[in-house]
């Protein structure tokens, strides 16, 4: 069902969002976690006040419980310290939770036949737990499609929560190339009616594809040029695109899931360095001709030193993503971010009628 059916339920109750499984990182540079700051963020733009809980926090304080599942989910949860007691109670809360239980963006996996099939390899918490109760309660949670009804629309890869506007919705596709996006048209991914569209691809090129071209540089102006035109070809009154940011140093520890043919990047780091300016330069010499916004992150993130960088304001302690503090917006205060140097260049977001 659609967030606006649930939302009276919603209004006047103090709801947590969480995994029911797994948990997330109280680190703001967590980028995990981050993707349920969004949801809170979309939650607290209809006036419904949320909580992101983390480990140690409890559920029993709270009317109603908003499931996020892990970004990377695909079907299956990953039990980094195996079926153990740590996590057999926080299954347990399925049970447990006297309150109202939905699932956000994805129909809820059925955690009891999970349950059932680690048994054997269960601990003494963990084989306490029924499974057929757990089955049954996972089919009688419901989906809500957070999707606003906004007239502002974020369209990118996993960096796009970075470039998110409160009030907007959102399609993040991680692992998502510009150059595939292109390819199958920009204009086919969107949805109608929008009035503002906020876009965010090409790390994910920069790092495994464009340095394994004859002609990297030419290939990076190529790929933006075209990324301009389809942009500017759209009949959406604002648009926006946002820079890429800087490239991650080759010391940075990349997780399996972000190798492309076994490696974590082609090419050496100054290499897809100049292919990343180049692109970035294309656009701030087309963009603002072609009535497009640029969004743009601080100068002097491309002149430090990569591992000073990493430090400061990249995730932890891993990856390629940015840390949420240094994000577009403040998700706590829905704001520009004011730690940013470079001001965010969005002051209003229209969801319907309504102006935030």
């Amino acid at each position: 069902m659609n967030i606006k059916e649930v939302l009276p339920a919603l209004l006047g109750k103090k709801v947590a969002i969480d995994d029911a499984v797994t948990s997330y990182s109280t680190n703001i540079a967590s980028h995990k976690a981050a993707w349920c700051h969004v949801l809170k963020s979309q939650l607290a733009s209809l006036g419904v006040e949320a909580q992101v809980l983390g480990k140690h926090d409890r559920l029993d304080s709270f009317d109603a419980w908003l499931i996020a599942l892990p970004m990377e989910f695909q079907g299956t949860f990953n039990l980094f310290g195996g079926a153990n007691d740590e996590t057999a109670l926080r299954i347990r809360r399925l049970l447990d939770f006297t309150g109202e239980i939905w699932i956000a963006n994805h129909p809820m996996p059925d955690v009891g036949l999970m349950v059932d099939q680690r048994m054997r390899s269960g601990s003494p918490e963990w084989l306490k737990l029924d499974p057929a109760a757990l089955t049954e309660r996972c089919q009688g949670i419901q989906m809500i499609d957070l999707t606003l009804g906004s007239k502002t629309f974020v369209y990118g890869d996993s960096h796009s929560v970075s470039a998110y506007v409160p009030g907007a919705d959102i399609s993040r596709n991680d692992g998502q190339t510009l150059f595939g996006t292109l390819r199958a048209g920009l204009a086919s991914r969107l949805p109608s009616g929008i009035e503002q569209l906020v876009t965010y691809f090409g790390n994910i090129d920069v790092r495994h594809h464009l340095c394994r071209r004859p002609d990297p540089m030419a290939s990076a102006i190529g790929l933006a040029d075209d990324y301009v035109n389809q942009v500017k070809a759209l009949p959406i009154p604002r648009k926006s695109i946002v820079q890429l940011l800087p490239i991650e140093h080759e010391g940075r520890s990349i997780p399996k899931t972000g190798y492309y043919k076994g490696t974590p990047f082609y090419g050496g780091r100054e290499e897809r360095n100049l292919v990343m300016q180049a692109f970035n330069l294309r656009l701030d010499e087309l963009a603002p001709a072609a009535g497009i916004e640029l969004v743009k992150w601080p100068a002097h993130w491309y002149t430090m030193a990569p591992e000073e960088y990493a430090n400061l304001y990249m995730e932890k302690p891993k990856s390629v993503h940015l840390s949420r503090q240094w994000y577009q917006y403040d998700f706590e205060h829905q704001i520009p971010n004011p730690r940013l140097s470079a001001s965010a260049p969005f002051a209003k977001v229209t969801r319907g009628n309504a102006l935030f």
